[in-house]
């Protein structure tokens, strides 16, 4: 069994979206149709939960099933790109024009 001092960055993500819907953990597990210690076991002992239950999870939260494989691990971290700068814009389209 996995032991956790803090908790995992995919429980805190949802418990955020769950805060925000005004929805506890056992509503989440009865609208699931998943027992409310399986939910659970996501926040205490920091497990994570299966492809397919992440696809029940997107579709109650009503967030893209994307995001919530991201947050549970299945994929990587969205790539972060920077903000072009505003001069670069007109020089990448002058360069595009050639």
């Amino acid at each position: 069994m996995l032991i956790m001092t803090e908790k995992t960055s995919f429980a805190r993500w949802l418990e955020r979206e769950l805060a925000s819907r005004r929805v506890n953990r056992s509503q989440l597990a009865a609208y699931m149709g998943r027992r409310a210690q399986t939910v659970s076991a996501w926040f205490n002992d920091g497990r994570l939960p299966s492809t397919e239950v992440c696809a029940d999870l997107a579709r109650v939260l009503h967030v893209p099933l994307e995001e919530v494989l991201r947050q549970a691990g299945h994929l990587p971290p969205e790539p972060e790109y920077p903000e072009p700068e505003p001069h670069s814009i007109p020089e990448a389209l002058r360069l595009l024009r050639r």
